[in-house]
């Protein structure tokens, strides 16, 4: 176990890298010149920043902000820290493995689903996902709220590439932005769908079977399959 304390500062150059528990009791930095990777547990109050491309897996929790100087990549584990993937930066979900989502995640740039892998979040844990940015889901992939009926906000671009299937159930999800459906099917299941944004098709199929708000503002265009059941 680690304990980051008052007074204490890590420098130089070098690598540091976690695979027990780092409780951060302090606000803790890391500079470009030390790359950092974790696949135990951090812990604690105090902020985490990193100055390089980070790999999430292990179990990053606390009160404190997660903040990213680069791009991160989230293999797998669970992620338990207030978030933002910064405009100009990537977030890319990898690998086939679960993530876990347990605290607000805000994407101010690019976010890529390019794994398999489940995307789950916990809305009991206080998960609420809002995309400001692009969003891009190009494979299969369940993202679903296993803890309640938790927010996903759109006020950028989300849009469905490729040919599969994608699984998004227990949210009560607000589009004020652009979905666009490039291809495959897109569902969604539970909760609700409020629209004040527009829904594109270009050759992709979206079902319903939410409580769908059809509001003031909304469009739905193109060419494709809308389905309301």
């Amino acid at each position: 176990i680690f304990h980051h304390n008052t007074g204490s500062v890590i420098q130089g150059n070098g690598n540091v890298s976690n695979g027990g528990t780092m409780n951060l009791n302090i606000d803790l930095v890391f500079p470009v010149s030390i790359p950092f990777t974790n696949s135990g547990t951090i812990q604690g109050a105090g902020h985490l920043t990193v100055n390089n491309n980070f790999i999430l897996q292990g179990f990053v929790q606390g009160a404190g902000m997660l903040t990213v100087n680069g791009d991160m990549t989230w293999n797998s584990g669970i992620l338990d820290r207030n978030f933002t993937n910064q405009a100009g930066r990537t977030l890319t979900l990898a690998t086939s493995n679960s993530k876990t989502l347990r605290a607000p995640l805000i994407n101010d740039g690019i976010l890529l689903i390019n794994g398999d892998g489940n995307f789950v979040h916990d809305q009991g844990g206080g998960s609420s996902l809002t995309n400001n940015g692009t969003f891009t889901i190009n494979t299969n992939s369940l993202i679903q709220d296993n803890g309640g009926v938790g927010p996903f906000v759109n006020n950028g671009t989300i849009t469905k590439a490729g040919t599969g299937t994608v699984n998004i159930n227990n949210f009560n999800f607000t589009n004020n932005g652009l979905i666009e459906f490039n291809g495959g099917n897109t569902s969604f299941s539970a909760g609700s769908f409020t629209n004040t944004g527009t829904l594109t098709f270009n050759s992709g199929n979206a079902f319903f079977t939410t409580v769908f708000h059809y509001n003031t503002g909304s469009l739905i265009q193109g060419n494709g399959n809308f389905s309301n059941a």
